[in-house]
């Protein structure tokens, strides 16, 4: 027979602290019993929610490792196959800084699009379980402005990894 791991009780209107008081004190002996009242019971559940968003941070930042370094896999062939066209454009009178900026353009078109399909993909599945599990309601105060802020990192992370490797300069010498 499983043993009971929740029991919920309710208290009349305006007597609440007194029955949380009471059923305190009369537990108190017991220690495998903990007293909670709703206020306790839901920082409870944020601090396992929070342990488990922590967890998925550390689990999501060799992932951001790994999508910079696919971008920059992503152009480095690119630049490799159009050699022939960085001299033409070179000859015809592209700066090299002009060719740094718009290797780096790309870069940045490559990373918004992976950003702007993975957010939409996040959210979706997300919005999706969470409204499939029953606690679909959105709740966190700093959500959005964490979305914000950790999409603007990683655009930014992916504008400075796309900065140009070697063989470009090289090939934009016209060698």
């Amino acid at each position: 027979m499983p043993l009971d791991t929740l029991l919920f009780a309710a208290a009349e209107d305006g007597r609440e602290e007194a029955a949380y008081a009471g059923l305190k004190a009369a537990l108190g002996d017991c220690p495998q019993y903990t007293v909670r009242d709703q206020t306790d019971y839901e920082a409870a559940l944020q601090d396992q929610i929070g342990q488990l968003l922590n967890m998925v941070h550390g689990l999501l930042a060799p992932a951001i490792v790994v999508a910079a370094l696919g971008v920059v896999n992503t152009l480095a062939p690119s630049v490799v196959e159009r050699t022939r066209e960085i001299g033409l454009l070179r000859a015809v009178g592209l700066s090299r800084r002009q060719l740094r900026r718009m290797i780096r353009l790309e870069s940045v078109v490559i990373a918004l699009f992976g950003a702007l399909l993975g957010l939409g993909l996040g959210l979706g599945m997300g919005w999706g379980g969470a409204r499939r599990s029953g606690c679909w309601r959105w709740r966190g105060r700093r959500s959005w402005r964490s979305l914000g802020r950790r999409s603007a990192g990683c655009s930014w992370g992916r504008r400075s990894w796309g900065c140009p490797p070697p063989w470009c300069r090289r090939s934009g010498r016209g060698g």
